[in-house]
C-alpha cells in the first residue's frame, strides 16, 4: 500500500510542494532520472560546479550564473523524483532511507545559498 509518510515529511520540513518541479528542462530530464545513482549524479554535477565558480581566479559573467542555476534546476528535478516516485517499484529509490532524502533536501538548501552567493559575487562585479 502506498505510504505518503516522506512526502509529508519533506513538505514539513523544506515547505516543498508535492507536484512536479516545472521549468524550461520540461519532463525529458525528469524522465531520465531512474536510479539512486542518477540522482547521485546530479548533486555531484552541482557540487563540482560550485567548487569550480567559488575557486576562480576570474570574474563570473551572466552565461556561468546561468549555468549554476541550470544545474541547479536539474538537482532539484532529480530529488523531487526521489520524493514522488520513493513507492513506485520500477523506480530505484526505496532502498535510501527517510534521513538520507531529507540529507539530500539540506544539501540542496545549502547549494542554493552557495549559488545565490555566486550569483551576488558576479552582480557586484558589474
Amino acid at each position: 500500500m502506498y505510504n505518503n509518510k516522506l512526502i509529508i515529511e519533506v513538505t514539513e520540513k523544506f515547505n516543498y510542494p508535492t507536484k512536479k518541479y516545472q521549468n524550461n528542462l520540461g519532463n525529458s530530464y525528469y524522465a531520465t532520472i531512474k536510479t539512486i545513482e542518477d540522482v547521485q549524479r546530479s548533486i555531484g554535477a552541482l557540487e563540482n560546479i560550485l567548487k569550480h565558480y567559488e575557486n576562480r581566479d576570474f570574474d563570473l559573467c551572466r552565461y556561468q550564473t546561468d549555468d549554476i542555476k541550470k544545474t541547479y534546476s536539474k538537482c532539484q528535478i532529480a530529488i523531487h523524483k526521489v520524493v514522488s516516485c520513493y513507492y513506485n517499484e520500477e523506480c530505484d529509490f526505496h532502498h535510501i532511507s527517510h534521513k538520507e532524502v531529507i540529507s539530500m533536501f539540506e544539501l540542496l538548501e545549502n547549494q542554493y545559498k552557495r549559488s545565490e552567493q555566486l550569483d551576488m559575487a558576479r552582480k557586484c562585479q558589474d
